[in-house]
């Protein structure tokens, strides 16, 4: 029974398995909310549930009449529910129309353009059932009014 249970296991899958691991492991160690770094300006507030880990940061923000306009943000995710292999991030205004910003494996970053404005909600889902795992709401707060990076 042995030899036929060797000879079945695809050695790349594995090698990917122990990669995602590890990666899943690194960002366990990241508390999730608020983001650890982010200016004052704009304050990244995550909603995640014990099976997904992310890390998000403001790289840049703008001021605007005294507060926080619009900022560039990093997102690192590692979603490990079961079953969950490709996630879709949606994007929009709280209470409004949201839209697909990417698709992605369930562990990924991305980086988006200078859109995130207060009141943003990017919202993390299962790909495949459409459930949410992951909210991110940006909140923004009073700056000098220069540009933070």
């Amino acid at each position: 029974m042995a030899l036929l249970l060797s000879g079945c296991c695809d050695k790349a899958k594995i090698a990917q398995c122990k990669a995602d691991e590890a990666a899943r492991r690194e960002l366990a160690a990241v508390a999730p909310a608020p983001a650890a770094g982010t200016p004052e300006p704009m304050r990244l507030v995550i909603r995640a549930g014990a099976d997904a880990k992310v890390q998000a940061r403001v790289e840049s923000v703008s001021c605007v009449d005294g507060r926080g306009g619009s900022a560039v943000v990093a997102l690192d995710w590692n979603i490990s529910s079961p079953g969950v292999v490709a996630v879709r991030i949606r994007v929009g205004p709280d209470g409004g129309e949201r839209k697909v910003w990417m698709d992605a494996g369930a562990v990924g970053q991305g980086v988006t353009g200078p859109w995130v404005k207060d009141g943003t909600v990017l919202t993390i889902e299962d790909l495949a059932s459409g459930a949410s795992l992951v909210e991110l709401r940006a909140e923004a707060g009073p700056c000098g009014g220069e540009a933070v990076e």
